[in-house]
């Protein structure tokens, strides 16, 4: 995997993470739920302890009400428990890639050289398909597309 890659990935995770937080504004636990073709943010811990229920996502021709259950699956919440999992994954991959550039060339044939070489070739692909949602980003390289 090219080094470039993983600066890249650990660069978007960090951007959801702080975007999510910045659209819960503090509310963690709140939970977003589509009413027709509105989003409302349910409960939480509110920045402001006065701050009631409120509607996010406001029904002006748009979105329509299969458009406002997407948003309210993919909430902030959602974001803030995906983006831990998938720095652990990144993790892993890193330190199998690791061990594998620091195993002598002798070891890489036996079966724990195999079995690390398998490990990280399955994460590459696992870190590869964590990219594939930023595609659209500026920063995404063309070749890293599956």
């Amino acid at each position: 995997m090219t080094d470039d890659k993983i600066p890249f990935l650990r660069a978007r995770l960090n951007e959801d993470e702080e975007l999510a937080f910045d659209a819960v504004d503090e509310r963690k636990g709140a939970e977003w739920r589509a009413n027709g073709p509105s989003v409302e943010v349910i409960g939480g811990l509110p920045a402001d302890p006065t701050a009631f229920d409120e509607t996010v996502v406001f029904n002006e021709g748009s979105p329509t009400e299969e458009q406002a259950e997407h948003i309210a699956a993919h909430d902030p919440d959602r974001v803030l428990r995906e983006v831990p999992v998938k720095r652990a994954r990144l993790a892993l991959y890193e330190d199998a890639a690791r061990r594998w550039d620091e195993l002598p060339p002798g070891e890489r044939s036996t079966p724990d050289g195999a079995a690390l070489r398998s490990k990280v070739t399955i994460l590459e692909i696992v870190i590869q398909g964590d990219m594939q949602s930023y595609a659209r980003h500026p920063d995404f390289k063309d070749q890293w597309l599956m």
